[in-house]
């Protein structure tokens, strides 16, 4: 942003910053040369550069993160149809992806979308990606009393679960676990407490 004047995503696009550039704080000083106040162009220049690559570093993981969650919704709604898995994106929520998969498919629907959220998809090749799974039939946290249907980590099972016995808590859950918490989401909210 500096040199350039603006920072490239991995999808070629372009964020300009102009006010991040030598240029830019050269044409600064030069308009604000007649008032003799150096301190002061000083301080604003450097304020505004600041500010200029905050936001260019932000472009930069956004859009790196914008372009990793769009290939992933294509490549499990790929997979969703060549699988005749019954699930459907539904919905992303800031650093999410929400579907909806119909209980039968859960163990291998979650297998699947694991391999596919830690896959660098080319644009990340020397940094590991992990991914954390869960589910729930709410967005609410799991909590048994204000949230008993919400949602349960898989990677680390949360605490005070009734159908998990309390020495599995905090642990990743098994396959068999996985499905005692599904049962679980689907009893009467009175059972599930």
């Amino acid at each position: 942003a500096r040199m350039r004047g603006y920072v490239q995503l991995p999808d070629h696009t372009r964020r300009y910053r102009f006010e991040s550039t030598y240029q830019w704080a050269d044409l600064m000083r030069n308009k604000f040369a007649n008032y003799n106040v150096p301190l002061f162009t000083e301080k604003f220049i450097r304020k505004i550069q600041t500010r200029s690559g905050n936001q260019s570093v932000n472009s930069l993981v956004q859009g790196l993160c914008a372009t990793l969650v769009k290939r992933k919704i294509l490549k499990m709604r790929k997979i969703i149809k060549e699988k005749g898995y019954l699930a459907r994106f539904w919905l992303l929520v800031h650093d999410e992806l929400v579907f909806s998969v119909h209980r039968k498919h859960i163990l291998p629907f979650l297998k699947d979308l694991y391999t596919v959220m830690i896959d660098g998809e080319g644009v990340i090749n020397n940094l590991k990606l992990d991914s954390s799974l869960a589910i729930g039939r709410t967005f609410q946290p799991f909590d048994p009393k204000e949230a008993p249907h919400g949602q349960v980590e898989l990677m680390e099972i949360n605490k005070k679960l009734s159908c998990i016995p309390p020495e599995r808590w905090e642990q990743r859950a098994t396959d068999e676990e996985i499905l005692t918490i599904v049962d679980y989401m689907f009893k009467p909210i009175t059972e599930a407490a």
